[in-house]
């Protein structure tokens, strides 16, 4: 009975210690707040930000703690940045529109990172800067930026740069953006003489609606892939100048003024790309006299519907200044609601040279399909423009015969069934004339272009 008493009382004290507990806890209001922040766990980033609508804050990753918090989400996104120094990080940036009033300049290996969809990163009106940017006094690497909107609001900012510009910046990548409404291009690459940006990924990001560019290479830019990302209702779909040793491949690029421009591309792939609608060309390939765009493929490419700013005017694919490439494989087709807009599926101009356009499929042509005048350059193999045929006639002297290539043919030999002398008269766009010493004679006959 004693030892029933005892624990009795010990059960009594402890509960009465615990409640105790707990009052004075709520007594000094540390009970009723939150031990944890909503959302301050730790996590593996080096910064989380959120906003509840009015404040901005960041969180250390690493901590918990909030070290900055205010109403100015570039004070508290630059912040970040800024205390991560050289050694870097990853900023995550949480759902929500985040008002920017001055560009977020960027460190070599900064990841910034959001909410696809779901984190807007906006331009206050009368900024007119560019949204992000890497330091442009030295050279940035291991630079991410991912799952961003990046709005330049250009309707408010009528002198604004680009979404995101870039000087300089190697191994960097930039995936899962949309990047729109900006005065400038959605992103610039630029760089100095004797220095390059190299090495750097852009891949599933959405451009458009810029008054630039979508994608614009500047200068001495190597080694980019440019892969899988859709770009509309910019001016140039994807510009590139000095650039070198780079892959464009299955990027849809529509509703430009142009889709693809390179001035001095070289040793570079354009591949697997549907570019459509576009109010002019849908590639040009230029460069200058001596820096023309050489060792470039451009191969399994669908290019249609372009020349809608007036049809006839402009052309599928225009080699204005390559040398050395190849052009093989595309699908080329200028026809929209049943009317032919391109004016060339393929037109090389003679400031092109020693060129392979072969195996491409060319409709929808107001003039003709494909226009070589390139010298040294081979034309073979595509369909809708034929340069090579064959076939065998009865003729007599002075016949006409229909050759079915696509231009007048520089090559016709004959070769008579019999022993009678046969020889070409004269040739056409359309027929060559067949002279017999005999009345009538069968002959084989092979033409080209």
């Amino acid at each position: 009975m004693r030892i029933k008493q005892i624990l009795i009382i010990v059960f009594v004290i402890t509960i009465s210690g615990f409640f105790g507990y707990r009052f004075g806890l709520s007594q000094s209001g540390q009970f009723l707040k939150s031990v944890v922040e909503p959302g301050s766990m730790v996590s593996e980033v080096s910064y989380i930000v959120f906003t509840d609508g009015t404040n901005i804050y960041a969180r250390n990753g690493m901590t918990g703690e909030i070290e900055f918090q205010g109403t100015d989400a570039t004070t508290i996104i630059q912040s970040t940045i800024n205390s991560l120094g050289t050694n870097g990080g990853k900023i995550f940036i949480k759902e929500g529109t985040y008002l920017l009033t001055d560009t977020i300049y960027l460190n070599s290996r900064i990841a910034l990172d959001g909410v696809k969809g779901e984190t807007e990163l906006t331009l206050v009106d009368n900024v007119n800067k560019n949204v992000l940017s890497t330091i442009t006094t030295n050279n940035n690497y291991y630079i991410t930026i991912s799952n961003l909107k990046i709005n330049g609001n250009k309707q408010n900012n009528p002198v604004g740069l680009s979404g995101i510009y870039l000087w300089q910046t190697y191994f960097s990548r930039f995936e899962n953006l949309q990047i729109t409404n900006n005065k400038g291009h959605g992103i610039n690459i630029s760089a100095s003489s004797g220095n390059k940006s190299d090495v750097n990924l852009f891949v599933n990001n959405m451009i458009n609606a810029n008054d630039g560019d979508g994608i614009h290479f500047e200068r001495y830019a190597y080694g980019q892939k440019v892969i899988s990302n859709t770009i509309f209702n910019n001016s140039i779909g994807i510009y590139v100048r000095d650039t070198a040793e780079s892959i464009f491949t299955n990027n849809a690029i529509w509703e430009n003024v142009r889709g693809f421009y390179s001035n001095y591309l070289s040793r570079s792939i354009i591949e697997g790309n549907v570019i459509h609608d576009q109010r002019q060309d849908g590639i040009e390939i230029s460069g200058s006299d001596g820096y023309e765009s050489w060792s470039l493929v451009i191969v399994g490419n669908m290019i249609r519907g372009n020349s809608q700013e007036s049809a006839g005017n402009y052309d599928g694919i225009r080699l204005t200044r390559m040398k050395n490439s190849e052009v093989h494989d595309n699908i080329i087709d200028g026809i929209i609601n049943g009317v032919n807009y391109h004016r060339y599926g393929i037109y090389e101009l003679a400031t092109s040279f020693n060129n392979s356009i072969k195996n491409n499929y060319v409709k929808g042509s107001v003039t003709t399909s494909i226009l070589s005048l390139g010298s040294q350059t081979i034309v073979r193999n595509n369909y809708g423009y034929v340069t090579e045929n064959s076939g065998t006639s009865t003729v007599i002297n002075n016949q006409w015969v229909p050759h079915g290539l696509a231009l007048t043919p520089s090559i016709v030999t004959l070769t008579s069934h019999s022993n009678v002398n046969v020889w070409v008269n004269d040739r056409n766009a359309t027929h060559f004339q067949i002279g017999v010493s005999s009345e009538t004679v069968t002959v084989d006959w092979y033409a080209e272009v």
